[in-house]
């Protein structure tokens, strides 16, 4: 098996897509998966959709737990907005995060705006898809606590 991912905030929409994404990629283990109001539940009695698939059948959602998430080589957020900053912040050095809410989509953007408004730019508006296709980074926060995608 090759890379062991955790996923916060399994248990919403979100990630639950990200989890069936998940379960049928031959490179990947899902380690920990995360749904703090859903802990002990099993995934399939929240997302019966999933219930059958690899890795996950018989599976329970965990308790939101730091120390779980950062024993991963990757880390996907799918937490309720304005949430990923402080537990991303509490993840040990160089771990790699994956953000999917909303704060690090637009941050990004609005960086790229700001450098296009002064005559630079990174590309971003050209390479807009790669936002949407959750590359992996080391976990960057700037100032305000936004996801910094300095790698593209």
């Amino acid at each position: 098996m090759g890379a062991r991912v955790a996923v916060a905030g399994a248990s919403g929409y979100a990630g639950g897509e990200l989890l069936r994404l998940l379960a049928g990629h031959p490179d990947l283990e899902i380690g920990p998966v995360t749904g703090q109001g859903n802990a002990g539940q099993p995934v399939g009695a929240v997302h019966p959709h999933l219930a059958a698939l690899p890795g996950l059948a018989g599976r329970r959602f965990e308790a939101l737990e730091e120390s779980l998430l950062g024993e991963c080589d990757l880390v996907f957020l799918a937490l309720p907005h304005g949430q990923s900053a402080a537990l991303a912040a509490g993840l040990p050095a160089g771990t790699m995060v994956v953000d999917l809410g909303a704060i690090a989509m637009q941050s990004a953007l609005a960086r790229e705006q700001r450098a296009r408004a002064v005559g630079g730019g990174t590309g971003l508006a050209q390479r807009g898809t790669a936002l949407r296709t959750w590359q992996a980074m080391p976990a960057t926060w700037d100032e305000h606590h936004h996801y910094v995608i300095a790698d593209l």
